[in-house]
């Protein structure tokens, strides 16, 4: 059964509308639509900045206060990218309520090479649908039970998107406690509105 989400959150549908603007106004009439849409709105999301990867060659919109996840810090790149599998990942972490916050939410964008995903895996009843460009977009949307699944810590909601490119995959994330399910989902949806690949992220030979 397809299920078309047609609600969007107030914030949600300003920011998509705000990062929009970007490309066609200047930095302070921006600023100044972000203030109005902030004082209208309570959501957690208050603001959106622009982030752009230059290695694999995609922009998208973040929360602004989210941290970017590093991977790896070390300095013997070698045995890092030994270790690693083929492909790139660039995550962005929301700020914990508190010290006893111990799950930080996140969203995720994965480049792998060739045609595999690394993404959950999902059935039929988990697919639900938004609308992007007057478009029905597929996604899933898991909840993780700590009873039952051994490697959860804390029960989580999982929203994910794959999408095949000509010689790669894009898979998109947004993952954290159900106690904040409608800030994630805003951003994720706001992710996938505003991804944007400009060039490709592999060479194809």
């Amino acid at each position: 059964m397809r299920i078309l989400v047609t609600t969007l959150s107030s914030a949600f549908v300003a920011f998509v509308v705000l990062w929009q603007l970007q490309s066609d106004t200047q930095q302070s009439d921006v600023a100044d639509a972000a203030e109005q849409s902030e004082a209208a709105s309570v959501d957690p999301i208050a603001d959106l900045e622009r982030y752009d990867d230059p290695d694999y060659g995609f922009s998208l919109a973040v929360p602004v206060g989210w941290t970017r996840i590093v991977a790896a810090d070390t300095d013997d790149v070698a045995d890092v990218l030994a270790s690693l599998e083929p492909g790139y990942a660039v995550g962005f972490e929301s700020p914990r309520s508190g010290d006893s916050d111990i799950f930080a939410d996140y969203i995720l964008i994965e480049v792998l090479p060739g045609n595999e995903f690394g993404l959950f895996e999902a059935t039929e009843a988990q697919r639900r649908y938004i609308e992007i460009d007057a478009q029905p977009v597929a996604y899933d949307r898991l909840l993780v039970d700590s009873a039952v699944d051994a490697n959860a810590a804390v029960d989580l909601v999982i929203f994910q998107r794959g999408v095949q490119a000509f010689g790669y995959t894009l898979a998109f994330y947004a993952i954290g406690e159900p106690d904040n399910e409608q800030t994630l989902f805003d951003a994720f949806q706001i992710m996938l509105h505003t991804f944007s690949q400009t060039t490709e992220p592999f060479v194809v030979i």
